[in-house]
């Protein structure tokens, strides 16, 4: 049986399918188990929040060390 349909992918799994590092048969499976699972499917938005929100707290850091003219 497929590991995706009776277990929940776990947290590096769904960070490689956000990122595109998945074979296409393992991506196929996590695609699978997200059409059924409300669990996974936020933990998705929760990585993708993450990885949107970087690259502004990066901003804001680099701001912030910046000295005033």
């Amino acid at each position: 049986m497929n590991r995706y349909r009776s277990s929940h992918p776990d947290s590096e799994c769904l960070l490689q399918y956000v990122d595109g590092e998945l074979s296409s048969r393992n991506a196929a499976q996590v695609r699978f188990h997200l059409e059924a699972c409300w669990r996974c499917r936020a933990e998705i938005g929760e990585i993708q929040e993450t990885i949107t929100d970087f690259p502004r707290s990066e901003e804001h850091t680099s701001e912030l060390q910046s000295p005033c003219n």
